[in-house]
């Protein structure tokens, strides 16, 4: 035990001490008039020594733009969604969007339960941006209908683009199929 205990003691001591002389490796690349970029190995510096005093890093000279993911990209919105909105003098609207690769739509909204029952039937053209998808109906005075784009799922939101009332956000949604 007590073998045990001295070589854990032992150990611990020389695991502090080599913190202390711990060589600090650092890839570093400095960019030259050509604007070519040269990769450095890796080196021991003094402590009083920054790794970069003798060259631009390469975080410094290459701005990071992430192009690669994008709301169009990263979510997967074509497809086809279904969902019942509310109505003012009916019992809700049955919807039925189809969100085609070709960034062309087509929207089926059925009127349910009121005096007059009718369909509506309509096609355009859909974009996102951010996270809000607007479809553009190809009528000459067509309408603009607003969606939050989550996962799974379109949110109506009111003409002005803003997220329908607390209380009632849950009935506008479209999910998809």
């Amino acid at each position: 035990m007590k073998n045990t205990v001295i070589f854990l003691v032992i150990a611990t001591g020389l695991l502090v001490s080599c913190a202390d002389d711990k060589q600090t490796t650092t890839v570093r690349s400095s960019v030259d008039s050509s604007t070519s970029i040269n990769s450095a190995s890796a080196d021991t510096h003094p402590k009083d020594q920054s790794p970069a005093s003798d060259a631009t890093t390469l975080m410094d000279t290459v701005p990071f733009a992430d192009t690669l993911h994008t709301a169009e990209n990263s979510l997967d919105v074509e497809g086809l969604y279904t969902g019942s909105l509310p109505c003012a003098d009916c019992s809700g609207i049955k919807v039925i969007l189809e969100l085609k690769k070709n960034k062309k739509f087509s929207l089926r909204e059925m009127y349910e339960g009121g005096k007059e029952l009718h369909t509506n039937q309509t096609t355009g053209s859909w974009k996102i941006a951010g996270n809000n998808l607007t479809l553009q109906e190809e009528k000459s005075a067509g309408r603009t209908i607003q969606y939050k784009a989550g996962e799974n799922k379109l949110t109506m939101l009111s003409a002005d683009g803003k997220t329908m009332n607390d209380a009632t956000a849950t009935n506008y949604v479209l999910v998809k199929k």
